[in-house]
């Protein structure tokens, strides 16, 4: 009987001590998701009271404010709209109002503690304050370049990682929201998408620049070869084309001029294991972390991909899918010697008393590739521009390495991509800019970032 006393008590007591643990847990590492939770209704209670910090760019120029009446509005309207996000007690949260929730209410940190004694001293509770990497200069450029039109364009530091430029297109204004909210939200054009972040493309061309990476950490006496080219390259019976013919190619000519042969001759050779070990070196089915949630960029396994899909894939078309931002970061890879840097958008959080809260991140993800093959990429890269279809990315005086691409789309004309770096020997600033239904990526996307080179140097 004593024992069966003696096992039930065991038995309430682990049960006890289980409970006293999820607490624990719950309290220690899931209380600023509760706390912040959209369904939380004690969180709406909190921002009627609270003085949300601000969010700044680079320059200190406000993108998001809390007025006296505890109104929430943004300044910038549709050139940050999707980056900052918006907070609403109809239409919940978003972007980095969503994802510095709990710093911008000031409930988690010092600050929560700050406003449980200025709630008794009568006083409003106040938040952090966030400042950005974001160049707002660049970010206008980009956003005005687009013009209308479905795309986006994403700007990175490669010395560092940090974002100068975040734009998508078409954008909103987030202060007219529950006036516009059915328009935007039954919209053909899904303005409310973050293109730069989620929307996902078959990378066309510009893929190429990371297919030559690849080959080249495999085997770099790549660059020195002559591949030949009779126009095309066939395989069970299906033909990929040149638009450019030349019977003869290096892999530098073959970049300025973009040949399908060279590089679906060249995926073929490296093989599905090697070829898509190159790829997910460089992130790809992986998550990137960052500030703001990024879709996953994709590509097949090597055991799924068919001879035709594995040429496809070194020509940057199939069921390969990419982000801009993580094209942007590929670049930016190139740009930095092989160094891949993870992106950050948020620099710093800092108190409303003005003290350092938080300090961006800036932080080595791997490097994918040696600064050799990186270098060699490099000159193919600016033979695109000076001599191939890159010529829109001129600028007077800098040598700028670039890559066009013109990426085939089942659903109607091609999307317009275009890849780069400026100036090539010591790369400020790189950039993914990527416009739908565009067309030639030289034509329509080059031009958008060259201008944003030359903000970055000054010109």
């Amino acid at each position: 009987m004593k024992q069966n006393i003696y096992k039930v008590a065991l038995f309430f007591f682990g049960l006890y001590f289980i409970l006293i643990l999820s607490l624990i847990y719950i309290n220690q590492f899931e209380s600023e998701m509760l706390t912040t939770h959209p369904k939380n209704r004690r969180i709406w209670e909190l921002e009627a009271e609270t003085i949300r910090g601000g969010i700044f760019a680079r320059n200190g120029e406000i993108l998001a404010r809390t007025t006296e009446d505890h109104t929430r509005v943004y300044p910038q309207k549709e050139y940050t709209a999707h980056l900052v996000g918006y907070s609403s007690v109809r239409f919940g949260k978003t972007g980095l109002e969503d994802r510095y929730d709990g710093y911008l209410l000031g409930t988690i940190g010092t600050q929560k503690y700050i406003n449980y004694f200025r709630r008794l001293a009568g006083k409003a509770p106040e938040g952090d304050n966030l400042l950005l990497t974001l160049d707002l200069n660049m970010q206008k450029v980009a956003l005005d370049m687009l013009a209308g039109r479905r795309g986006a364009v994403v700007a990175i530091n490669p010395q560092n990682g940090a974002v100068l430029a975040l734009a998508s297109s078409p954008s909103f204004d987030a202060n007219r929201l529950p006036e516009s909210w059915d328009s935007l939200t039954n919209n053909d054009n899904s303005p409310l998408l973050n293109r730069a972040l989620q929307g996902v493309y078959p990378p066309g061309s510009v893929l190429k620049i990371m297919v030559a990476a690849a080959a080249l950490e495999n085997n770099p006496d790549y660059w020195n070869q002559t591949f030949e080219n009779p126009g095309y390259l066939e395989i069970n019976g299906r033909r990929i084309h040149d638009t450019t013919v030349r019977t003869e190619l290096t892999m530098k000519e073959g970049l300025a001029i973009s040949s399908n042969v060279l590089f679906g001759s060249l995926a073929l050779e490296l093989g599905s294991d090697s070829l898509i070990q190159g790829f997910e070196n460089f992130y790809f089915n992986k998550t990137i972390p960052f500030d703001l949630f990024i879709k996953r960029s994709s590509v097949p396994k090597a055991n799924k991909l068919t001879k035709n899909a594995l040429a496809e894939l070194g020509i940057g078309q199939g069921e390969t899918l990419i982000t801009p931002l993580h094209m942007a970061l590929i670049t930016a890879t190139i740009a930095n010697d092989g160094i891949m840097y993870k992106p950050y958008l948020v620099e710093q959080i800092v108190s409303p008393q003005g003290a350092l809260i938080k300090q961006g991140n800036s932080s080595i993800l791997g490097q994918p590739i040696t600064a050799e093959t990186a270098n060699l990429v490099t000159e193919g890269m600016v033979a695109v521009v000076e001599e191939g279809y890159g010529k829109n990315a001129r600028i007077p005086g800098v040598s700028v390495a670039g890559k066009t691409g013109s990426a085939e789309n089942p659903l109607g004309i091609s999307h317009a991509w275009f890849v780069g770096f400026a100036p090539a020997d010591n790369p400020q600033i790189a950039v993914a800019v990527v416009l739908e239904n565009q067309g030639a990526g030289g034509t329509h996307a080059a031009p958008i970032a060259r201008e944003l080179f030359k903000l970055a140097l000054g010109m």
